[in-house]
C-alpha cells in the first residue's frame, strides 16, 4: 500500500470518539477497582448495565488515536481487546475493520484479509471491509481481487476517494490504463491532493503515449509532495521518450538522490547519457546499476549489454566482449537474447574476429528471424570476411525486412562496391542517405563508386560531404 493513503483512509474510517478513557482505568473498573484512586468508575463507563459497550467503544476509540500516530502494535492490541469484550455488539465489525488496516500496515496481509473477512460478514452493507481487504489483495499482488472488492467499496460510498486511487493502481499494474487514468481522474475530482493520484495517472498517460500529460501530472505530484522519486524518475523516462535528455538526466539524478538504492533510476540515465554520446558516464551508471543488482530490473542482462554498447563506442572492444557474453549468461531464454548475440557480435567484429561475429549473428537469426539488424551484421561481417555472395543474400534480406533502414541500404552499397557493382553501389548508397543524410560513410562509399564509374565531380563533392560528417572516415570506412 502507498503510505500517502494511510491519512486519507484513517480519515475515512473517523472512528476516535471524544472521550478516550485510560486503558489503566478502564481495567481498573471492568476489575470492579473502585479503590484504585480513579474515584467513581461511573465517569468512565457509563452507570446503564452497558459497560461491555462503553469498553467496547473505550478500546476502539484508544485503538484509532494509536493508528493516527501509526503505533500500529497498540492499535492491534487495543482492537483485539475490543474484539473480545464485544462479541455480541452490533458494532463489532469496526474493531475488525480498523485491526485490518492495522495488520495491512505490519505487513500481516493474510490477517488482515481474514479480518476484514469477519467485518464484511458481519456488515455486508459497509464500504470499510471491503476497502481493507482490496488493500490486502492489493499488496499480495491479488490485483483481481482487490479491484473486485474496492469495487463494491466503492458501490457502498462512491465519493471514497482513496478507493478509487487504489483500484486505479490495481488497474495500472494489470494493463488497464484508461481505467487507471479514469479512476485516478474520479478521486482528484473527489478533492484527493496526495502526490499518488498524479503520479499513477501520470504513469498511465505515459503507456498511452500522452507524454506532456505524463509530465504535467508529474509535476503536479511534485509541486504537492513529499519529494517522491517515483514522480521524478517517471517525468525524467517522459523527458527521455520525447528527445530531452538533458531534463531526463536531471530528473533522473534527483531520483537518485531521494533513493540512491534504487538501480533504475541509475539505468535510465545511463540510457540518456548514451543517447549525448557520453560513453564514460553511461558506463560509469550501469556499472552502479550492475554493483547495486536488483531482481526489480525488467532484465539483469540489459545493464551489462547497455554497458557493453557504450564500451565498444569507446573502442574497449576486449571489455564489450566480457560485458556482453556475461548478458547472454545471465538471460539464456530471454525474449530479447538475439539482441545480445547482435551486440555480441558487433563486438567482435569491431575487434575483426570475423568468424565468431558471423556465428554470433548467425545465432541471432535463428532466435529472431525477422530482425533486420542481425541479417544486416551477417551482411557485413561475410562481406569482410570475403563471403561476398553469402553477404549480398544477407543484405538482400535485411533490407526486404526493415526497407526504411539507412543501415541495410548502406550495406549492401559496400557489398556491391567490393564486388564493382559500382552502378548499383551508388544506388544503394544514394538511398541510405535519402533516409539518413548524414551518414558519413555512405557519401564516402558513393564517393568511391562515382570515381570508379568516371564521374569525378559528384566524387568530389561526395567526398567533401563524407569528410565534412567525419574527418576520421578515411580510416574507418570499411571497419
Amino acid at each position: 500500500m502507498q503510505q500517502p493513503i494511510v491519512a486519507l483512509v484513517l480519515a475515512m474510517i473517523g472512528l476516535i470518539a471524544a472521550k478516550q478513557p485510560l486503558w489503566a482505568n478502564v481495567t481498573a473498573c471492568q476489575n470492579g477497582d473502585t479503590g484504585s484512586g480513579m474515584g467513581d468508575c461511573s465517569g468512565s463507563v457509563p452507570n446503564n448495565g452497558d459497560r461491555k459497550a462503553a469498553l467496547f467503544d473505550s478500546y476502539v476509540d484508544e485503538g484509532v488515536a494509536f493508528s493516527h500516530k501509526k503505533m500500529w502494535d497498540q492499535d492491534i492490541a487495543d482492537q483485539t481487546a475490543a474484539i473480545e469484550v464485544g462479541q455480541l455488539l452490533p458494532n463489532l465489525y469496526i474493531a475488525y475493520e480498523d485491526r485490518s488496516f492495522a495488520l495491512l500496515e505490519e505487513a500481516k496481509n493474510d490477517a488482515a484479509i481474514a479480518d476484514a473477512a469477519k467485518a464484511i460478514a458481519l456488515n455486508p452493507n459497509g464500504p470499510i471491509g471491503y476497502f481493507d481487504r482490496g488493500l490486502a489483495f492489493n499488496a499480495k499482488g491479488l490485483s483481481d481481487l482487490s479491484i473486485t472488492d474496492l469495487t463494491r467499496s466503492i458501490v457502498l460510498n462512491p465519493s471514497d476517494a482513496p478507493a478509487y486511487i487504489e483500484r486505479g493502481l490495481d488497474y495500472l499494474r494489470t494493463g488497464h490504463y484508461d481505467q487507471t487514468i479514469s479512476d485516478e481522474t474520479k478521486a482528484i475530482a473527489l478533492g484527493a491532493t496526495i502526490a499518488v493520484a498524479y503520479i499513477d495517472r501520470g504513469a498511465a498517460y505515459e503507456h498511452e503515449g500522452y507524454l506532456k500529460e505524463d509530465i504535467a501530472d508529474q509535476t503536479a505530484a511534485i509541486k504537492l509532495g513529499p519529494p517522491d522519486p517515483k514522480a521524478y524518475f517517471d517525468r525524467g523516462r517522459a523527458y527521455e521518450k520525447m528527445g530531452q535528455p538533458d531534463q531526463a538526466i536531471s530528473d533522473f539524478t534527483k531520483a537518485i538522490v531521494l533513493d540512491p538504492a534504487n538501480p533504475k533510476p541509475y539505468e535510465q540515465r545511463g540510457l540518456a547519457y548514451a543517447s549525448k554520446g557520453l560513453w564514460q558516464q553511461d558506463i560509469a551508471d550501469q556499472t552502479t546499476v550492475i554493483k547495486i543488482g536488483s531482481d526489480s530490473l525488467s532484465s539483469q542482462s540489459l545493464p551489462y549489454i547497455e554497458r557493453s554498447f557504450a564500451e565498444r563506442r569507446q573502442g574497449l572492444y576486449d571489455q564489450a566482449i566480457a560485458d556482453a557474453s556475461i548478458g547472454i549468461e545471465l538471460s539464456p531464454g530471454a525474449a530479447s537474447l538475439y539482441i545480445d548475440y547482435v551486440e555480441r557480435g558487433l563486438a567482435y567484429s569491431d575487434e575483426r574476429q570475423l568468424t565468431k561475429a558471423i556465428a554470433d549473428a548467425t545465432t541471432a537469426i535463428s532466435l529472431k528471424p525477422s530482425f533486420s539488424d542481425a541479417w544486416n551484421s551477417r551482411c557485413w561481417d561475410r562481406a569482410n570476411n570475403g563471403d561476398l555472395s553469402d553477404a549480398l543474400n544477407d543484405c538482400n534480406k535485411a533490407i526486404r525486412l526493415s526497407p526504411s533502414s539507412a543501415d541495410a541500404w548502406d550495406s549492401r552499397g559496400y557489398v556491391n562496391l567490393k564486388m564493382k557493382n559500382y552502378r548499383s553501389a551508388a544506388a544503394d548508397y544514394t538511398s541510405a542517405v535519402k533516409l539518413e543524410p548524414h551518414l558519413a560513410s555512405s557519401f564516402y562509399g558513393r564517393s568511391i563508386a562515382e570515381h570508379a564509374a568516371g564521374r569525378n565531380a559528384a566524387a568530389i563533392a561526395d567526398m567533401a560531404a563524407a569528410k565534412q560528417l567525419d574527418p576520421n572516415i578515411a580510416n574507418d570506412f570499411g571497419k
